[in-house]
């Protein structure tokens, strides 16, 4: 993607240095037939460094340069929480100062689920939130109404 910016700055997390990097190849583009396909035409929003909600669960060179399954983690490089401060708690990895790390985010709501069907928690990586899942679906659970996927892109230095 021609004029994508990549901005490093670390930022402080619980006195911590955070390496994220500001991608904004992760954002919704109209000329991107099949992220937009994806995204159901909804546009990504930047949360903060390097920490973007996006409208779809990512694919294969979603973002250039990037290892689209970092390895050497305390958590999966994807997962689902329940919110992205989750991500940053229980991967210590994101403070190394040697990685450079861009985190995706899709917001998954109960209302907008099938009664046929839809989001299953099995399908999506280890769930790493405070919640206590005890369905198979989403739409079934009795007391969750909003959860993450989330996706934690390495870039390749």
């Amino acid at each position: 993607m021609n004029g994508a910016m990549i901005h490093l700055t670390g930022f402080i997390y619980s006195n911590e240095l955070v390496m994220l990097v500001d991608n904004n190849q992760v954002l919704y583009n109209r000329n991107n037939v099949i992220l937009n396909i994806l995204a159901n035409g909804k546009e990504g929003k930047h949360i903060q460094q390097g920490i973007y909600e996006i409208g779809h669960y990512g694919c294969s060179d979603f973002l250039s340069n990037y290892d689209e399954y970092s390895q050497n983690l305390s958590i999966n490089c994807y997962g689902v929480c329940d919110d992205y401060n989750q991500i940053l708690e229980q991967c210590p990895e994101l403070n190394d100062v040697n990685r450079e790390f861009t985190i995706t985010v899709t917001p998954v709501l109960k209302f907008e689920q099938s009664s046929d069907g839809g989001w299953r928690w099995h399908k999506w990586g280890p769930y790493i939130g405070n919640q206590i899942p005890t369905c198979e679906y989403l739409f079934d659970e009795p007391v969750i109404n909003k959860i993450y996927v989330y996706h934690i892109y390495e870039k390749q230095l």
